[in-house]
């Protein structure tokens, strides 16, 4: 999910004569720079049309990559902060280091959604099937109750207080803590204000008893998943916080290459041209300056 600008420095010579080569190079990296800006800008747009309420996080994380004398080529992409050409080998991007449990590289996490296919796992996940909450190659949904952010996400907080109760957090880098017996005794408790509550695992098969109104028992299945049960005076209520389900195959939503190209394309010849012709005065301007200096 990255896309290279690049721009043959010869196409412009007969038309720039007066400009030497270095200075050439500098007003068409300047043109491609303000392209990369451009097709960021644009992308980002096409990132409110196609996905609901991404975050700020994947936002920021499409970025662009100016280009130089030195390297005529920039770039665009998610989760970069560098394109360097090595001789005789395709353009290599180099990518920034993101190494948070609950906000993997949107490279990562958007790949299924660009280029199709099965969505991978987040840490968050491995961490569950690790401790054998999550069973083996499936992923995590929000259930009906569980508490969502304004971004359609659930809650970090809710993930890792789950995380910490099923002594998952400690499979993740950074400093997440497993609730010790003393907290887990101190939520189930409760206050005066707030009912206590524990969290259960229900694994594919998994039945709830129940006692009907007649008073008879009964079981149904639950849902695979994490469940949340609060205690009250006079019973209990188990609530879905987070489904598990079998990793799905997602058709590609968003042609990051094929957009990238198109507005590449349009805006491209302007920027260097526009570049070009502000080079040129201002080494026209030098010119006169110097001239009307001279003795």
């Amino acid at each position: 999910m990255q896309f290279v600008i690049t721009a043959n420095v010869t196409d412009f010579a007969k038309r720039f004569e007066e400009f030497s080569n270095r200075r050439r190079r500098a007003a068409v990296a300047t043109g491609i720079t303000r392209t990369a800006v451009e097709v960021r800008q644009r992308m980002q747009a096409d990132l409110d049309r196609v996905f609901d309420r991404p975050t700020p996080f994947t936002r920021r994380q499409l970025k662009y990559v100016p280009a130089t004398a030195d390297n005529l080529a920039g770039g665009v992409g998610f989760n970069i902060f560098g394109v360097s050409e090595a001789p005789g080998s395709p353009m290599r991007f180099k990518f920034d280091p993101v190494d948070d449990a609950f906000s993997p590289p949107a490279s990562k996490y958007l790949r299924a959604q660009i280029q199709g296919g099965a969505r991978r796992q987040k840490r968050a996940e491995v961490a569950l099937e690790r401790v054998l909450a999550l069973p083996p190659g499936w992923v995590a949904v929000p259930g009906e109750r569980a508490k969502i952010d304004a971004y359609g996400n659930q809650s970090v907080g809710e993930i890792k207080q789950i995380l910490s109760f099923f002594n998952a957090a400690s499979n993740l880098s950074g400093s997440f803590q497993n609730m010790t017996p003393e907290t887990r005794a101190k939520r189930l408790k409760g206050t005066r204000k707030k009912a206590g509550f524990d969290y259960f695992v229900a694994r594919p098969g998994d039945k709830r008893s129940f006692v009907r109104s007649s008073g008879k028992t009964g079981t149904h299945k639950l849902l695979p998943g994490v469940y949340r049960r609060t205690y009250y005076a006079l019973g209990t209520r188990v609530e879905p916080v987070m489904i598990f389900v079998r990793t799905t195959n997602y058709k590609r939503r968003y042609d990051f290459n094929g957009d990238a190209s198109k507005y590449a394309a349009d805006i491209l010849p302007g920027k260097i041209r526009e570049a070009m012709e502000q080079s040129l005065q201002y080494l026209r301007n030098q010119r006169a300056a110097a001239a009307a200096s001279a003795p």
